[in-house]
C-alpha cells in the first residue's frame, strides 16, 4: 500500500462512489443556513426578551410609583375638595362681610348726614339760646333794675329822709318818753327792740308794727318770697300766723296781763324772724336779731346800693 502510486490511490478513489448528491449538499447547506439563521433570530429574540423581562421589572416599579402617586393624588384631590369647600365658605364669609360692611357704610353716611343735620341745627339753636340768653339778661336786668327802684321807693315811702331845718323830735308822732339807746324808727313811728319793749306807747308800737308788716309784705311780693310766718295787715291792729300751728298772735296790746304781754312779746320775735329770713334769702347774715326795724332798713338799703354786706342777693327768685 505505501509502494504504489498516486495513480493508483487515484484509481481507488474513483471506484468509490458518494452516498449523497449535490442537491443534497445543497439541501443540507440551506438546512444549515436555516439552522444558522434560526439560531441567530432566537439569540436575537433571547435578547429582547431578556430586555422585555428588565423592563417589565421596571414597569412593575413603575406601576407601584404610578399606584403611590394616584394615591397621593387622591388625597390632594380630597384636600382640594376641602380647600374648595373652605374657599367657598370664605367666600361666603367675605360676602357677607362685605354686605354688612356696605349697610354699616350706608348707615355711616346716614348717621353723618343725620350728624350734620344736628350739628347745624344745634347751631341755629345755639344762635337762637343766645338771642333768648341776652333777651333773658335784659329782662333780668330789667326786673333788676325794677325791683330795686320799687324798693327804692319803699325805702324813702317808710324811712322818709330828715328835713334839713327839723329835727329828731320835732319829725316823730308821738312824743319820746324812752331812753332807748338805739332809737329805731318807721314813718317817725318809735318800734324799740323787743327787750326794751316794756315802758312804750302801745299805740305807738302797735302803729309801727302795722307799717313793719305791709313793709315785710311788699317786699316779700317784690322779692317773691314766701314768708316763714304768715302775716295779716290791718293797721295798728296787724297780726302774724304761726304756719305749723296757725295760731294767731296779734301786734297790738289789748290788756294788760302778763299772758297778753307774752304773746305780743312772741309776736315781735316771730315778726323778727321774718325779717331774718328774708336777709338770709338774700344772702345777709343778721346779727341784732331783737331789732326788727334795724334789720330790715338795712335790707332795704342793701338792694338800693347804700349798705354792702358781704354778698346780697336781689334777683334770687327771678328764675320763677
Amino acid at each position: 500500500m505505501h509502494g504504489s502510486s498516486p495513480l493508483t490511490e487515484a484509481n481507488l478513489c474513483m471506484k468509490f462512489e458518494s452516498s449523497f448528491s449535490w442537491k443534497d449538499w445543497v439541501r443540507l447547506r440551506d438546512t444549515w443556513n436555516a439552522v444558522v439563521t434560526s439560531q441567530s433570530q432566537i439569540h436575537r429574540h433571547a435578547e429582547q426578551l431578556d430586555k422585555i423581562v428588565s423592563e417589565e421589572s421596571s414597569y412593575r416599579n413603575y406601576a407601584s410609583d404610578i399606584q403611590n402617586r394616584q394615591i397621593m393624588i387622591q388625597i390632594v384631590e380630597r384636600n382640594v375638595n376641602k380647600a374648595r369647600e373652605l374657599v367657598r365658605t370664605a367666600r361666603y364669609q367675605l360676602n357677607a362681610f362685605n354686605s354688612a360692611l356696605s349697610q354699616m357704610s350706608a348707615m355711616f353716611k346716614s348717621q353723618e348726614e343725620n350728624d350734620s343735620q344736628t350739628e347745624h341745627r344745634i347751631l341755629e339753636l345755639n344762635n337762637q339760646n343766645a338771642e333768648m340768653r341776652l333777651e333773658l339778661s335784659r329782662l333780668r336786668n330789667e326786673l333788676v333794675f325794677r325791683r330795686r327802684h320799687m324798693l327804692k321807693s319803699l325805702y324813702e315811702l317808710f324811712f322818709p329822709p330828715k328835713l334839713k331845718h327839723s329835727s329828731s323830735a320835732a319829725l316823730l308822732v308821738f312824743k319820746r318818753q324812752c331812753f332807748c339807746s338805739n332809737f329805731d324808727a318807721i314813718r317817725s313811728l318809735h318800734f324799740p327792740s323787743v327787750p326794751a319793749r316794756l315802758g312804750h306807747n302801745d299805740a305807738e308800737l302797735s302803729s309801727a308794727a302795722g307799717f313793719i308788716v305791709q313793709l315785710l309784705l311788699a317786699i316779700s311780693h317784690i322779692l317773691d318770697i314766701p314768708l316763714k310766718h304768715l302775716l295779716l295787715f290791718n293797721g295798728s291792729r296787724s297780726a302774724i300766723f304761726s304756719r305749723s300751728s296757725l295760731e294767731r298772735f296779734d301786734l297790738f296790746s289789748t290788756s294788760s296781763a302778763k299772758s297778753q304781754r307774752n304773746r305780743l312779746d312772741q309776736a315781735m320775735y316771730m315778726l323778727s324772724e321774718v325779717i331774718v329770713q328774708l336777709r338770709a334769702e338774700s344772702g345777709v347774715v343778721s346779727k341784732e336779731t331783737d331789732r326788727p326795724i334795724r334789720l330790715v332798713q338795712e335790707l332795704l338799703l342793701s338792694f338800693i346800693g347804700s349798705h354792702r354786706f358781704v354778698s346780697v342777693v336781689l334777683h334770687n327768685r327771678t328764675d320763677k
